[in-house]
């Protein structure tokens, strides 16, 4: 109650989590999400791809996974759709991702930013050398942080 702002900052997996957010929590003034990924179900194909895992196998395991968080965690693969809640909320998003991000697929973040940047206000930083979180920023530090500060000034920060 005695402050006057309130944004969210999530790396990666954070990141995700502060888009899913997002569509729960109107009181958020901002939120920062940095490399994250769009839909669970997306990240695992992209993984088990890039681990060469025979694509005749991808959907037993994604069957399998899906049944095993069913059971012991009680939500499906299909609900976690970060990118999904992030288009219904209208909370000005900075989003940043790294072009060589080989953990989670730059184009999950760029097509989420193609899609919002029409409903909300939405920026997005983007790494052409660097990849996944920290390295992202902390090379790019210059010209990340001073994007960042230029989006949170509307916020009085």
């Amino acid at each position: 109650p005695e402050y006057k702002v309130f944004g969210l900052f999530g790396e990666s997996m954070g990141g995700a989590t502060v888009l899913q957010y997002s569509a729960l929590d109107n009181g958020l003034d901002f939120m920062v999400a940095v490399c994250p990924f769009a839909r669970l179900k997306d990240l695992l194909k992209s993984h088990l791809s890039k681990y060469r895992i025979p694509s005749f196998l991808h959907n037993y395991v994604l069957i399998f996974t899906n049944l095993y968080t069913k059971s012991f965690a009680g939500f499906s693969i299909e609900d976690v759709n970060p990118s999904e809640d992030a288009l219904i909320s209208k909370i000005p998003l900075y989003l940043s991702h790294g072009k060589q991000d080989l953990i989670v697929p730059f184009d999950m973040s760029e097509k989420l930013y193609n899609k919002r940047k029409h409903l909300a206000k939405t920026i997005f930083f983007i790494s052409e050398t660097e990849g996944h979180t920290p390295h992202l920023y902390t090379k790019n530090k210059k010209e990340f942080e001073s994007q960042l500060r230029d989006f949170l000034k509307e916020f009085e920060l």
